[in-house]
């Protein structure tokens, strides 16, 4: 998505492996049982392992470019996913989904302020309670300082509810954004090191209280919503 880090960097020749690997994929569950003749492996799909999987897909500008049309282009693939995900009989229920994007610097400077030049964002789906999400709070922070990493900013982050329906309703989490930096000099290697460990030491206690972290990096971020809204 415009991404120029070398962390990102995805060559044509790449690109062209992936779509090819997802569209021998598709091909291999509609017709690997069917037709014997495509019983060999095609690219990296091989038709005989006919598991079912969540659907994915990439959007990218080769020449680096940042825009929004990446951006629209990657909500209307993933609208086009729908058939993936989980849907239940309610209507307005079914399945999360989300597109990663390289971390919008200017966006996060206007709703937050002044930022740090090191900096990383993590998605937290928090409980609806607010006693209980103070606490977790509390234990989010002092599990980042053993890893001497400092949550500088908590964003509640607006969402619209609207057409949701009551089922995902009665389970809707309290969406948040940490902002962490380092509390003191470090290598990006050794920072996004730091941030895996602390996020691998919250999963459980996270997992008791039903919160969780969707996605904590230097470099990008992640918008999740339901397929339904599409």
């Amino acid at each position: 998505m415009g991404i120029r880090n070398p962390y990102f960097r995805i060559s044509r020749h790449l690109v062209k492996r992936l779509l090819n690997s997802c569209m021998a994929n598709h091909h291999s569950e509609s017709h690997a049982q069917a037709d014997d003749a495509h019983g060999e492996p095609v690219g990296l799909a091989d038709p005989t392992d006919t598991k079912s999987n969540c659907g994915v897909g990439a959007v990218v500008d080769l020449d680096g470019g940042a825009s929004h049309d990446v951006v629209a282009d990657g909500i209307e693939l993933l609208c086009n996913l729908e058939h993936r995900g989980t849907t239940g009989a309610e209507e307005g229920t079914g399945d999360g989904a989300g597109i990663m994007i390289q971390r919008p610097d200017a966006f996060f400077e206007a709703v937050v302020g002044d930022l740090p030049d090191t900096y990383a964002v993590g998605s937290v789906f928090m409980p609806q309670d607010e006693t209980v999400r103070d606490r977790l709070i509390e234990r989010f922070e002092s599990t980042l300082a053993d890893y001497d990493l400092e949550a500088f900013h908590w964003r509640d982050v607006p969402t619209d509810n609207s057409d949701l329906g009551q089922t995902a309703l009665d389970s809707e989490p309290d969406v948040w954004q940490v902002f962490v930096t380092p509390s003191e000099s470090m290598a990006d290697d050794a920072f996004d090191r730091g941030l895996f460990l602390a996020r691998r030491d919250l999963e459980a206690p996270l997992r008791r209280s039903t919160a969780r972290v969707g996605s904590t990096s230097v470099r990008s971020t992640a918008k999740r919503w339901s397929t339904r809204d599409c």
